[in-house]
């Protein structure tokens, strides 16, 4: 039996300590792998955690109650298995209100005879592309077996539901085993590579071999698996059943209930549910020949209608969507599922504006080394109204406001493939329209490049689109959940209108809110578009930049 050390886990970005509410076993007691050991408590999420081995709980060194170091021995087992199996354990982040990275040290293994792989051997896996991220797609490798490659050299590209990202390699070798294929989706923690090293101290328990700057923390500590935690559903026919946070995220989009869930069968270890199995449910469950497993909730959620494949003719063409393109029609769907919209628009005077900006463009670009355009304006006045108006910049969780204390404004980038990015502007309330247009300019340009970062995504409270930029002067755009509100700007165009009873040629600009009517309603999201529109009409034009 091998010897197993279980620790605090990290329960997220920033926690460093956490509290055992209750141990599901004690001392003598077996334990199943993926049974509940223990709930633990942070100052963001409980959760209860499975054991990732079957074995004995030989001692509990914390008890009830007691507030733990992230890091810190919390118990022993005596369990089957060995440190390569430990360290290959399946990773997921535990879906919860916020969405905390829970790649985190679970246990570490004491073997005489050391890892079982060859030195030099260092194994890339499929990283954590930001929170909330269970699965990336490959889609592009840059490099191919028995190819050199020199560390911090772009090796391949990866694509998740929230950015594209191009990955270096952290080590000069040989690439010697590509194991998952351009095109393929894989969980976070999957190897997909092996590079062939002259640093000798590397093994495959090494996982300081993996990849870029979104590396969670679990991948620095070598020889430390890395945590399964799952969330249980109802006991069924006495035995419990635990479904991963991706499995989990399908059914609540899709409207699966506990119940309806707890009907399917899985495929997985230890009979799991994959994300193969929910989906093949799905399509199944669509289909009018095939009778509903559980009927309660096939009453309360119609079926989708059956879509027929349609084949390429010599009159229509079939293009398979991108990973991008799925992930935007999964998400826009989603959201207006969640949100009940409701639209709202008004229009600014920007002719101040406009003179301004044609006034003070050229220096701007010639001392700052940025284009002045009319975002960084747009996005101030919306900081500004966000301040002013703090429950537009909230989100819900079940029947609570969750109210941000950070202005972080997301500017919709359309990418050259017909893709859509929404990199985040943090605290956006504290730039200057200098330190916005920088901002804007350089996250749009790393966006169209696929540079950004994963936490440059993430984190936004309020959305703008700019669909003027193509012309448009206007539209209704989707919420960006989990927000509550997004900003939609029109093209900014010359038309006449009445000041003091008078006709005069103004530059106008619609903007639109759409908003969830769930927490927003119609008068306060009229006095914050109205406030938006005020600000961006009475711009200081004296204002030096």
């Amino acid at each position: 039996m091998a010897k197993i050390d279980m620790v605090m886990p990290q329960m997220g970005e920033g926690i460093n300590e956490g509290t055992i509410i209750k141990w599901y076993k004690k001392e003598g007691e077996k334990v199943e792998k993926d049974e509940i050991i223990l709930e633990i408590s942070t100052d963001k999420v409980d959760s209860e955690i499975p054991s990732p081995h079957a074995g004995i709980v030989s001692k509990l060194l914390a008890g009830d109650g007691d507030t733990i170091a992230v890091g810190q021995i919390i118990a022993h087992l005596d369990g089957e298995g060995t440190a390569a199996e430990s360290a290959a354990a399946e990773s997921a982040p535990a879906e919860d209100k916020s969405e905390p990275n829970l790649e985190a040290p679970a246990e570490t293994e004491t073997q005489s005879n050391g890892s079982s792989a060859a030195p030099g051997i260092a194994e890339m896996i499929m990283p954590q592309m930001g929170e909330g991220i269970h699965e990336g797609s490959i889609i592009k490798w840059h490099k191919q077996e028995g190819e050199k490659v020199e560390k911090d050299e772009i090796i391949l590209e990866v694509s998740t539901d929230k950015v594209d990202s191009e990955i270096p390699s952290t080590f000069s070798g040989v690439v010697k085993n590509i194991l998952v294929k351009e095109g393929e989706t894989v969980e976070v923690g999957t190897v997909v590579a092996k590079i062939e090293t002259a640093d000798a101290s590397v093994t495959s328990a090494s996982v300081e071999a993996v990849t870029s700057p979104a590396t969670s923390q679990a991948a620095t500590q070598p020889a430390v698996a890395t945590a399964t935690v799952a969330v249980e559903s109802k006991v069924t026919n006495g035995q419990r059943k635990f479904y991963s946070p991706l499995v989990r995220k399908i059914a609540k989009a899709e409207g699966i209930s506990h119940g309806e869930l707890s009907t399917i069968d899985g495929t997985g270890a230890q009979g799991r549910v994959t994300k193969k199995d929910i989906l093949n449910y799905l399509d199944r469950r669509s289909s009018p020949s095939v009778a509903p497993a559980y009927t309660a909730q096939s009453q309360a959620q119609p079926a989708a209608p059956q879509v027929q494949s349609i084949a390429a003719t010599d009159e229509v063409e079939i293009i398979p969507m991108s990973n991008m393109r799925k992930s935007i029609a999964s998400h826009m769907v989603a959201s207006v599922q969640t949100s009940p919209h409701v639209f709202m628009f008004t229009e600014a005077d920007m002719t101040g504006l406009v003179e301004y900006r044609a006034r003070n463009k050229d220096n701007f670009l010639q001392r700052t080394g940025t284009k002045l355009t009319y975002m960084p304006f747009f996005t101030q006045a919306c900081a500004r109204a966000l301040r002013d108006f703090p429950l537009v910049n909230s989100s819900i969780d079940g029947s609570n406001i969750v109210r941000k204390r950070n202005v972080n404004v997301g500017i919709a980038v359309a990418l050259e493939n017909s893709g859509l990015i929404v990199p985040v502007i943090k605290n956006a309330d504290s730039l200057n329209v200098v330190g916005l247009a920088r901002a804007i300019n350089d996250l749009a340009g790393r966006a169209r490049s696929k540079k950004l970062k994963p936490d440059e995504v993430t984190g936004g409270t309020f959305s703008i689109t700019n669909m003027g930029t193509f012309g448009s002067l206007g539209g209704f755009p989707i919420i960006n959940q989990p927000q509550v509100a997004i900003l939609g700007v029109g093209a900014i165009q010359k038309r006449p209108v009445v000041i003091n009873d008078a006709i005069a040629i103004r530059s106008m600009v619609y903007l639109t809110i759409s908003f969830d009517h769930r927490l927003v309603d119609g008068a306060l999201a009229g006095q914050f578009v109205e406030k938006v529109a005020y600000y961006l009409t009475n711009f200081d034009t004296g204002t030096i930049l």
